[in-house]
């Protein structure tokens, strides 16, 4: 069975999430105000799949450049406080893209591009590197 979930992050900068969704090969649309989930891409289904009002409702969307209308999207909504959460349907493409059904390789890009933004911002130099098992490791110098 389907179902949209959140990731486990809040996001403050869409900045940052742009540079993150670019890492890992997929673009955020600002202004996008719905995402492809199972319940839009199957519309018979609708009913049957969706959860709450807010499935498939969003700021932003993030999405598979070139994609033709059939892969699922992640949505960029903003919450009560004024941050963002993602909003998907884990399936599909997507789900490898991202790094898996909590979206580690997003949220690890995301991590990165706020911390390197913070140092550069307060005179560092950065360099990455990314180590066998895919983590990232930043280091920052004066």
């Amino acid at each position: 069975m389907s179902h949209v979930c959140k990731v486990e992050l809040q996001i403050k900068d869409l900045a940052a999430l742009e540079a993150a969704c670019r890492a890992v090969g997929l673009e955020l649309v600002r202004g996008q105000k719905t995402y492809r989930w199972y319940g839009d891409l199957n519309p018979g289904a609708n009913r049957a799949y969706r959860r709450s009002e807010t499935d498939g409702h969003c700021d932003h969307a993030i999405r598979i450049p070139g994609a033709d209308g059939e892969e699922h999207e992640i949505g960029v909504a903003r919450t009560a406080s004024g941050a963002y959460e993602l909003r998907w349907d884990p399936m599909g493409r997507i789900v490898e893209m991202v790094g898996g059904s909590d979206a580690r390789k997003l949220r690890q890009e995301y991590s990165s591009a706020v911390a390197s933004k913070w140092y550069k911002q307060h005179g560092y130099r950065v360099s990455r590197s990314v180590k066998a098992d895919g983590r990232i490791v930043l280091n920052a110098s004066k």
